[in-house]
């Protein structure tokens, strides 16, 4: 019961005011009711008390990126690939953040970045993220068509797609007449 919880929290927080998880999972809660305010007021608080904690600074990332706060969120995850360059979340978090301020360029290298550091695992709907940026803003049919690709591989079943990768061979001179 989250409102069991919450009290359970705010009882914690009231006795032990330095107490970072406490912090953070008052911030989940917080987040999971829309209440985007009251979530970064405790996941800053969070952070602050524990600067090292990356799970603190992805869920700070994600509040600004969820408040429409990018530029803030670009710099919490900035920070997060800066300190943990193997962080696959920290840099999809920093590519979402850098396509909504239409950092186009800086926002498909930060998704391929991702996507290496996921291996093997499948990441279709990052896959389609970054085709789609490379295809309508970036106009780079080739990474466009790869994207696509590997989408399709990897399960996505988005029936458009397949129209769009055909239309990225034709721009790349390969469509058939």
């Amino acid at each position: 019961d989250w409102k069991q919880a919450r009290k359970v929290y705010q009882r914690l927080l009231a006795a032990h005011p330095e107490h970072a998880e406490g912090w953070n999972n008052l911030g989940l809660d917080h987040d999971l009711l829309g209440k985007t305010k009251k979530a970064l007021a405790c996941f800053e608080r969070a952070r602050k008390l524990d600067p090292g904690n990356i799970d603190y600074a992805l869920n700070l990332g994600n509040a600004y990126y969820h408040a429409r706060r990018y530029r803030e969120a670009v710099v919490v995850f900035g920070d997060i690939v800066a300190r943990k360059p193997g962080s696959s979340q920290g840099y999809t978090g920093l590519a979402r953040s850098l396509n909504a301020l239409r950092r186009y360029e800086e926002a498909a290298a930060a998704y391929e970045k991702a996507i290496a550091l996921a291996g093997k695992k499948p990441q279709p709907d990052l896959h389609l993220i970054v085709a789609v940026i490379y295809h309508q803003n970036l106009r780079r049919y080739a990474d466009a068509h790869r994207h696509y690709e590997k989408y399709l591989a990897e399960g996505g079943a988005d029936p458009v797609v397949e129209r769009w990768k055909k239309n990225c061979e034709k721009r790349m001179g390969k469509g058939k007449k």
